[in-house]
């Protein structure tokens, strides 16, 4: 298999087909492991009413001649009284507020923000589920056909190959190759450390044999693990691509994407070897990439935040640094953002791309064996 030229025309796909550059990005963003976080702030009011002594609203009325002493005395025994009497009655009003209102309303409320968030998960799963799956297609689909055609397709085009049947099949795909699996580690876990358990039951000499052999499995545990999450990621990839260019069913497309691996070993490993490569590299520009775009954030968002806020301060602005860094700030994460993003995309184009020509090549080569294999029968049969 003639890898360089696999990975002339994935770089010439990426630099040369533009309309492949949107479905890059998405898949970028909907690929990365990202995360939200909610912030929620609660505004807690307190009522404070001082007066008298200790706040209890006992007083002293002196008359000219009275012993200040005993007075004194007398008020803070009814001051002591009278507190004792708020601690009970506060005791008593806080216990009922909690009961009747914390313990009902907190609970709904807390349920309703639970419920928010899980709605607005479930959106963004869904939308970027979506948008992946037909990112994917797009890209396999428009690719291949420039290989076949020679023509590029436009982004309208990529979009309407995309927003197909064979999006859904590729989520189908990875939810029949991702359940079995998990099932699989899940119990392995268990297995795992289910001689912990017997540290639990207080058997402290089979329960260090249990610590030790655990700690060796666990290891072991990982390394599969890694090994296993390689594999079944290349598996994907083919399977994708007997999806989408074939016209396979969902479980026909993993069976098919097993042969294909499991007869072409050496050249899938090739190809999966070099995009290891590209993956470690890849990190190492995209940092350099961004000290680079940092220096001209700062520079020109910084610069338009100062210049924003001196304006605004000049003008009179109740809060110019404010004003200024409304501007800078979304400036700077829009000059540092967007060409990382891009990056990201195009490296998402190359590696589709890749695996779309290595399986193009692949299936070439499985054509010239079986017409290698049927020209000795043909011969034969002439002789006969």
């Amino acid at each position: 298999m003639n890898y360089s030229k696999i990975l002339r025309q994935a770089w010439k796909n990426v630099i040369s087909y533009r309309a492949l550059w949107i479905f890059g990005v998405v898949l970028a963003l909907t690929t990365a492991s990202t995360s939200s976080t909610l912030f929620s702030q609660s505004r807690w009011e307190q009522d404070e009413t001082l007066g008298g002594i200790m706040g209890t609203g006992v007083t002293m009325d002196l008359q000219p001649g009275d012993d200040i002493s005993e007075a004194l005395g007398e008020a803070f025994a009814e001051a002591g009284e009278e507190l004792r009497r708020d601690i009970q009655q506060a005791d008593s009003e806080l216990t009922r507020f909690y009961r009747n209102v914390l313990g009902l309303q907190m609970k709904s409320d807390i349920l309703n923000i639970l419920t928010m968030i899980l709605w607005v998960f479930v959106l963004f799963l869904t939308v970027g589920s979506v948008a992946r799956y037909v990112s994917d297609t797009a890209l396999i689909k428009m690719v291949d056909g420039q290989e076949q055609t020679g023509e590029q397709s436009t982004t309208r085009d990529g979009l309407r190959m995309g927003w197909s049947r064979t999006a859904w099949r590729l989520f189908l795909i990875e939810l029949l190759i991702n359940i079995p699996i998990a099932i699989t580690f899940i119990v392995l876990f268990a297995i795992v450390f289910a001689p912990l358990l017997l540290w639990g039951l207080g058997i402290s000499a089979v329960g260090w044999l249990g610590v030790v052999f655990s700690g060796g499995l666990f290891f072991l545990f990982i390394f599969l693990a890694i090994i296993v999450q390689q594999v079944i990621r290349v598996l994907k990839y083919i399977a994708r691509r007997v999806c989408a260019l074939e016209s396979a069913g969902v479980v026909d497309s993993v069976r098919r994407a097993f042969r294909v691996l499991k007869g072409n070993l050496k050249e899938v490993g090739l190809t999966w070897l070099i995009l290891v490569g590209v993956n470690i590299g890849w990190p190492l520009v995209l940092g350099i990439v961004a000290v680079m775009l940092i220096a001209v954030a700062v520079v020109i968002g910084g610069g338009s935040g100062l210049l924003i806020g001196l304006t605004a301060n000049a003008f009179g602005a109740a809060n110019p640094a404010v004003t200024g860094a409304m501007v800078g700030i979304p400036l700077f994460l829009l000059i540092l953002v967007t060409p990382l993003l891009l990056l990201e995309g195009l490296k998402e184009i190359f590696v589709s791309s890749t695996w779309t020509l290595t399986y193009r090549e692949l299936q070439v080569l499985a054509g010239l064996e079986v017409e290698a294999l049927a020209e000795p029968s043909a011969a034969e049969g002439a002789v006969d």
